[in-house]
């Protein structure tokens, strides 16, 4: 009977200690700025591919190339990228902050508090269409409203990596 209750709690401790090993994973690949699961892979509208139609029209595309970012409440990378934000988006013009229709109250009016940025409600239907399987997804869009590059990160791109062709 001792034996068996020593197995358990061996059997207990292994499993808490994978749990641990997985979070400590997953916070060290938000503090090194990598994602790298194929989740992260598939992750955002597909570059190429234009916005659905109805998220366009709520979208203040100003130039050639504008940042949206895709961001939920309950992550703390979307906060380390909120917190970029605000500290001065790096010259990317106004940022879209697409948040989920269902986000708190409190959440939307913080993310509204941001200079620099405005906060969009995006519903269930374009969120699935958005592929929004995880956050922070940094999205850069051209002047159509198609996607020309997608990353998973909780790190603006430079100004650089926006700026017009040519």
């Amino acid at each position: 009977m001792l034996e068996t209750l020593n197995e358990v709690g061996q059997w207990i401790a292994i499993g808490f200690v994978a749990l641990l090993l997985l979070g400590l994973y997953r916070q060290l690949s938000v503090v090194l700025g990598f994602a790298g699961s194929s989740l992260a892979a598939q992750a955002g509208p597909p570059v190429g591919k234009r916005l659905p139609a109805d998220l366009l029209g709520r979208l203040r595309l100003e130039r050639q190339k504008s940042t949206i970012v895709f961001v939920s409440q309950s992550c703390r990378a979307c906060e380390r990228l909120l917190g970029e934000i605000e500290s001065g988006g790096k010259d990317l013009g106004q940022i879209a902050i697409l948040l989920h229709e269902d986000s708190q109250a409190t959440f939307r009016a913080a993310v509204d508090q941001i200079d620099g940025a405005y906060a969009v409600s995006v519903n269930s239907d374009e969120w699935e269409q958005c592929r929004v399987l995880t956050t922070p997804i940094i999205c850069t869009v051209d002047e159509d409203g198609r996607v020309v590059d997608r990353r998973v990160s909780h790190k603006l791109p430079s100004a650089t990596e926006n700026a017009p062709e040519g």
